[in-house]
Parts: structure tokens; C-alpha cells; sequence
């Protein structure tokens, strides 16, 4: 029986045709189209889901050291804003600008210009404080921009929350 088996092999009557092994490879190839498919998405989900909760983490920092301050204008105090670019207003409206690469390490921001912004710049933090019609009472709203698909840029994530400074003249 031995005999017989290694008999058939050598003359070829025994394996595969070309015919089954294209379709086992077609067979392969397509399902593997799928699973990469589903690792880019895993991927692309996994850097959103990033970029959300350091985003969040930016955000809660920002509001947390300007709810922390004696005055208003005390947030000049702090190196974490001081860094960024900062526009006041007479009406006690404050704007900070915040640029971040797509490691969330600080990046420059210039928007004095109508230009696509620089390629290092990925997300932005933007700070804004508005004296409400309360005396002494301030909202603060920080927001974290998602400028990796520029120009649909998008909010990845917004924090809002209020602070008293106490009456101010």
C-alpha cells in the first residue's frame, strides 16, 4: 500500500489543480480585504478616541487653572497660558489660542494671515472667558479643534463652567 501511494505521487496524479489554487487564493485575498479594512478602522478609531481624551484632559486643565485664579486677569500668571496666543477685550471677553502637532506637544500658532495653517499644527485649544451680565460672574468655555482634515475641521470635545470673581469695577 506504501508502495502504491508513493507511486501515485510521482506521477503527478495526486494535488492540487491550478484551478483550486487560484480560487483558494481569490478566497484568501477577499477575505483579507475585509479584516484590513477593519484594522484601519480599529486604527482610525483608536486615534480619535486619542485625541478625545487628551483633548479632554487639555480642556479640564485649562478651565481647572482659570477657575483657580483671584482675578480675572491673574490667568497671565500661569506659564500653561502665557505660552499661548491671548487676545482681551474692553467688554472682559478673553480668547487664548493653544496650537498642538498630532503628539499634543505645544506648537506655535500664527493666524495672523488667511493661509492654511502650518502642517505641524493638528489640534488647537481655544479659551474663552465672557463676563456675564452678573457682576463678578464669568463663564469659561474651553474647547479642544481637530485640524487634521483641514479645512472640515471639527470640535473634538468642549468644556463649560463658571466662575465668581466677586464684584469687579
Amino acid at each position: 500500500m506504501a508502495k502504491m501511494s508513493v507511486k501515485r505521487r510521482l506521477s503527478g496524479e495526486e494535488g492540487f489543480t491550478l484551478l483550486e489554487a487560484v480560487i483558494s487564493i481569490a478566497a484568501i485575498a477577499f477575505v483579507s480585504g475585509f479584516i484590513l479594512e477593519m484594522f484601519i478602522v480599529s486604527a482610525d478609531l483608536n486615534a480619535r478616541s486619542r485625541a478625545t481624551d487628551l483633548g479632554g484632559s487639555l480642556a479640564v486643565s485649562a478651565v481647572e487653572l482659570f477657575k483657580k485664579q483671584k482675578a480675572p486677569n491673574d490667568y497671565a500668571r500661569e506659564d500653561f497660558f502665557r505660552s499661548g496666543l491671548v487676545n482681551s477685550g474692553d467688554d472682559g471677553q478673553i480668547i487664548i489660542l493653544k496650537g498642538y502637532d498630532e503628539s499634543f506637544n505645544e506648537t506655535l500658532v500664527d493666524l495672523r494671515n488667511d493661509t492654511d495653517p502650518p502642517k505641524e499644527l493638528k489640534f488647537m485649544l481655544s479659551v474663552k472667558v465672557d463676563r456675564k451680565e452678573t457682576d463678578g460672574l464669568y463663564s469659561i468655555s474651553a474647547a479642544v479643534i481637530d485640524y487634521n482634515r483641514f479645512p472640515a475641521i471639527s470640535e473634538i470635545i468642549r468644556l463649560d463652567a463658571e466662575k465668581y470673581f466677586g464684584r469687579t469695577v
